[in-house]
């Protein structure tokens, strides 16, 4: 973020012929709200009663403190500085409070008072996009008066919203880009915890309140323990509530906010932290949900009655090339000179390749679609060619090596995953510096698995069994992971 004086002016301004920010990051309201209500939400949760006291006490502004505006449908809307002006306007028109009693509150100024701050400075931006960077810097990153978590996650969604990217709201804020996209998601997360239908109009004014700590709420929600305790994650990757699989979850919701949130404020009958064993809390507040076993298979019980039983998703044709899709596969696990890992797909993948949105989405999709593999088995395959090609492509262009295999097979469109598995498989090549997973690449081709693949995306040929994506997910696992996971890219 640079300044550049040709996208701000200074104009002398009436506070009363100012616009509150309907979009304030500090307050909650509805996007039609008047300024009579944002007024109202600013007195009752911004103190501005007392620092209309203050002013009126040093008679005026301080002579640092900036009002920021841009012009908007013929207002000047305040970004920086709405208490100020909110305490200005009531100050020089105390009727614009309704409530009698808060009326009263309201110092009286004098003269000198009066001249001083009916007339105030403001620095206007000709856009808001160009005005927020600026507010973000003074709230999140210099910490004046900082923005609360809250705050803070509210904005980011906002301007991811509004088609900001995440390097730009990054930049601006001066956070990791890897924030960025949390501070989204559990944005959306608090969102949906606030707006249950289930709360009462006091507890949900109590919800949007700055001085609640989110951290231990967020801490239990996004808990890989919590996911293992209810068998699915309570929300997706990108903050979406995960309600095909919880009937039960505004009420589990509910109350996991009335122990992480509520208990800060009153006394409830368990109460989670931060610090909290999040198994133990788990165990204590939703005994029922208790899985057998602490490991979360792919697979659900009707999935592994029909594995036991046989069932296969394979076409005819893929049976006419001599025996079944189970025993093709089946002889390829136990023809292998190597070792295939446990069978199991990819319900807990995440990606950390926030620049790559395609790579971010594939394993999104892919996490999705295990938890309902024998569903969508044929879907499933195509995503996992997907995944594996694109991950691998991806890892080819971040250690230099793209060029150098465009080179050796100069296609209309680009080489094939055969082309790239081969590259990759290549030791010459150097495009691992793990040698297993080279072999890995290798084995796949010896036992030509990813054949079935191909053949499933681009013929009716190929055999889209749970058990054999299962295998191919196993043996490409630990690459999958390398590449979109733990690797250290420049």
């Amino acid at each position: 973020m640079r300044l550049d004086k040709s996208q701000w002016a200074v104009e002398n301004v009436s506070p009363l012929e100012l616009t509150l920010d309907q979009k304030n990051a500090r307050i909650y309201l509805d996007e039609n709200a008047s300024q009579t209500a944002i007024r109202n939400r600013l007195i009752e949760k911004e103190d501005v009663l007392g620092l209309a006291a203050r002013i009126a006490a040093y008679g005026g502004l301080f002579p640092a403190e900036s009002i920021i505006a841009f012009p908007e449908n013929g207002n000047l809307v305040v970004v920086e500085g709405n208490r100020r002006v909110c305490a200005c306007q009531i100050l020089l028109k105390n009727n614009l409070i309704a409530d009698d009693d808060l009326m009263r509150q309201i110092p009286v100024i004098d003269s000198n008072t009066q001249k001083n701050i009916e007339i105030v400075r403001v620095e206007i931006a000709t856009t808001r996009d160009i005005s927020d960077p600026v507010v973000a810097n003074f709230h999140a990153a210099s910490l004046r008066r900082p923005w609360s978590s809250l705050a803070i996650m509210k904005y980011v969604h906002r301007k991811l919203q509004e088609g900001s990217t995440v390097f730009d709201v990054a930049e601006h804020l001066n956070f990791d880009p890897k924030q960025i996209r949390k501070l989204s998601t559990c944005f959306r997360i608090c969102h949906f915890a606030n707006t249950l239908s289930e709360w009462t109009a006091m507890e949900r004014e109590l919800l949007w309140s700055h001085d609640l700590d989110y951290e231990p709420f967020l801490y239990v929600v996004l808990s890989p323990i919590t996911e293992q305790h209810f068998g699915e994650p309570l929300f997706f990757d990108n903050g979406e509530p995960n309600f095909p699989f919880h009937n039960e979850l505004f009420q589990i919701i509910k109350k996991i906010a009335l122990h992480s949130l509520f208990a800060q404020k009153k006394q409830q009958d368990h109460r989670v932290t931060k610090s909290s064993n999040v198994q133990q809390y788990l165990l204590a507040a939703f005994p029922e949900y208790k899985r057998a076993s602490p490991q979360i298979s792919f697979l659900d019980d009707d999935i592994a009655q029909a594995e036991s039983a046989t069932a296969v998703h394979a076409p005819e044709s893929a049976k006419k090339r001599g025996t079944s899709a189970e025993s093709r596969a089946e002889k390829l696990q136990g023809e292998s000179r190597f070792r295939h890992d446990p069978v199991k797909f990819f319900e807990k993948l995440q990606c950390k390749r926030i620049e790559d949105e395609r790579l971010m989405q594939l394993c999104k999709e892919t996490r999705r679609i295990s938890r309902d593999l024998n569903k969508l088995p044929l879907a499933a395959s195509m995503l996992l060619r997907s995944l594996i090609e694109w991950s691998l492509t991806y890892h080819l262009k971040k250690i230099g090596k793209w060029e150098e295999l465009n080179g050796v097979k100069k296609r209309r469109h680009g080489p094939t995953l055969d082309d790239i598995m081969r590259f990759c498989s290549n030791k010459s090549n150097n495009v691992f510096a793990n040698d297993k997973f080279r072999r890995r690449i290798s084995m796949a081709l010896q036992e030509k698995t990813i054949d079935e693949l191909n053949w499933n995306t681009h013929s009716d040929d190929g055999n889209y069994s749970v058990l054999l994506l299962s295998k191919i997910a196993g043996d490409f696992r630990s690459i999958i992971l390398y590449i979109n996971v733990t690797a250290e890219y420049d």
